[in-house]
């Protein structure tokens, strides 16, 4: 895709969606986001995103990738019951605790973020391998 276009999908084609990749479009906001609910795998990377709380709403994800952004609040993720790997790097986070009620949790990547050790310990203990 060349240029700046403007594309309004039927919501029915973003339901059937497992992998939404939106790396580098320049997006600020995740209007629309719910339609995509059989979504899986999330790459939202390289965008102009400051919160996630939509997500909450995609119960399915496995896997999001929200590096390069400038998120600071990320409450919201810990309504996924299902997400195993989470890449938050180069973001404005200080507060990772939301991830504490995330039990299926096994990876994070929270490397360029100002996150206190007391909260990274946390998620170690918790079994959850971590990147900073």
């Amino acid at each position: 895709i060349y240029g700046h276009l403007h594309v309004d999908f039927p919501v029915h084609l973003l339901a059937d969606l497992e992998f939404v990749e939106m790396a580098e479009y320049e997006i600020e906001n995740l209007d629309g986001i719910e339609y995509c609910t059989y979504a899986r795998i999330l790459d939202l990377s390289s965008n102009n995103l400051t919160e996630v709380t939509r997500l909450a709403q995609l119960l399915r994800l496995e896997e999001v990738f929200l590096q390069n952004n400038h998120i600071s609040y990320i409450d919201g993720l810990n309504e996924l019951p299902y997400l195993r790997l989470l890449d938050l790097s180069h973001n404005d986070i200080d507060d990772i605790s939301p991830l504490f009620e995330v039990d299926s949790l096994e990876f994070l990547n929270i490397i360029g973020n100002r996150v206190p050790n007391w909260q990274l310990e946390k998620l170690q203990l918790m079994g959850v391998v971590i990147v900073s």
